[in-house]
């Protein structure tokens, strides 16, 4: 299935290995996003309601678009390792915050 997989992809043979892991990373990532936002979007009617859903689509959307934007002015200027595990910190701390509060 893979090699079906890898010939519509036009895969060349050195190319195989970082394919796989690329679409494997597409695969589990997309899991991930459906599973929390999922339960991150059951958890926020549970506490606030539908009252303050359209509203709560309005902000996360801005905020997606300025920490995207945030993301790559920070991406040319920092090391994507270095950035990364900033990134990671940071949504650790926000979300240990949210769940404090």
């Amino acid at each position: 299935m893979l090699s079906l997989v890898y010939r519509m992809l036009n895969v060349k043979e050195n190319e195989k290995g970082r394919v796989a892991l690329m679409l494997g990373h597409g695969f589990f990532m997309g899991i991930f996003f459906a599973t929390y936002v999922g339960t991150a979007e059951t958890l926020f009617l549970n506490v606030l309601g539908d009252n303050y859903i359209n509203q709560g689509i309005f902000v996360a959307g801005v905020l997606g678009v300025m920490t995207t934007g945030m993301f790559s002015f920070l991406q040319s200027r920092i090391s994507y390792s270095k950035l990364t595990i900033i990134n990671l910190v940071v949504i650790f701390l926000i979300t240990c915050t949210f769940y404090y509060l």
